[in-house]
């Protein structure tokens, strides 16, 4: 008899693969009939689905659950590189309003799409449109990359943010 891997796709639970193992030595045809038929009622799995890291990208916007550190549990961050194993997202410090560097696992990073939040979005599409003037000056440009780390701006950067675009004539 050829042997036959069972996985749970091939919809069996455990006693069963047990009962099916045991029947094998005194039964070999009946096993055989078996899975035969269950591989006519298994239905595919369809499409694979995308592993967790593999929607990571730098400055992809993500949520982060780290319980056991509240100052970051359940805050927005920007994706600055991503690792095997973890992740390098730029957060806010609210008390000082400076932003840092942290390194999650994987596991502890929710890609949130731009669409659901638009502020974000709308900071992003502004930075954008001003690095695809392309006659930026290095110091402007500088300033953009820093801007980008944020998921909001103080009211000091949007002025930054603002000068920039009054400067290049974009509104």
């Amino acid at each position: 008899m050829k042997r036959k891997i069972l996985t749970r796709s091939a919809g069996m639970t455990k006693k069963q693969v047990i009962a099916l193992a045991i029947d094998a030595r005194s039964n070999p045809a009946k096993v055989a009939k078996t899975l035969q038929d269950r591989d006519k009622k298994v239905k595919s799995e369809g499409e694979p689905a995308i592993a967790h890291h593999l929607t990571l990208k730098i400055g992809s916007l993500v949520e982060v659950y780290a319980p056991d550190r509240p100052d970051v549990n359940g805050r927005l961050g920007r994706i600055q590189s991503v690792g095997e194993k973890t992740a390098t997202v730029w957060m806010r410090h609210i008390p000082t309003l400076t932003m840092n560097l942290h390194t999650f696992k994987h596991s502890a990073l929710t890609v949130v799409p731009l669409e659901n939040e638009p502020e974000t979005r709308e900071l992003c599409d502004r930075i954008t449109r001003l690095h695809q003037l392309g006659n930026l000056d290095p110091f402007e440009i500088e300033i953009l990359n820093l801007l980008e780390r944020a998921t909001g701006l103080t009211p000091t950067e949007l002025e930054y943010l603002e000068r920039i675009e009054n400067r290049h004539q974009l509104d």
